[in-house]
């Protein structure tokens, strides 16, 4: 095949429809992930606000989460600070939880906003 060429030319109607499909599911999912994710930080942000990491022995509960879920140190202190803006802000937990925005976009909103700007949620 010539590097020009789009491959996708010579799908048929049947195999477009049924990638379409396909594109569905998966935006419907990545929806799904997000409002999982968001519950899931939000339960960090619940066992950070508890200090649950001094009861299991760790410096901090990104220590804690790197630990106990496999994660990165810097995957980790990102998660906490994001589980700790969607506490801060119900608006983002809000949207996160009904899979408007992702993991992604929410910490790149949490990076900006501070606890007091809402208008930036």
């Amino acid at each position: 095949m010539d590097i020009d060429e789009n491959p996708y030319q010579q799908w048929d109607q049947a195999t477009k429809l049924a990638i379409d499909e396909v594109a569905a599911e998966i935006v419907a999912a990545a929806g799904r992930l997000s409002a999982a994710s968001c519950a899931w930080l939000l339960l960090v942000e619940k066992f950070d606000g508890a200090s649950g990491h001094v009861r299991a022995g760790f410096a901090s509960t990104a220590h804690w989460l790197a630990f106990a879920c496999g994660l990165a140190q810097r995957t980790a202190l990102d998660h906490v600070r994001v589980a700790q803006a969607l506490a801060a802000h119900a608006a983002l937990a809000r949207e996160m939880s009904a899979g408007r925005l992702s993991y992604s976009q929410v910490r790149a909103i949490a990076r900006a906003a501070g606890p007091t700007e809402d208008q930036l949620v």
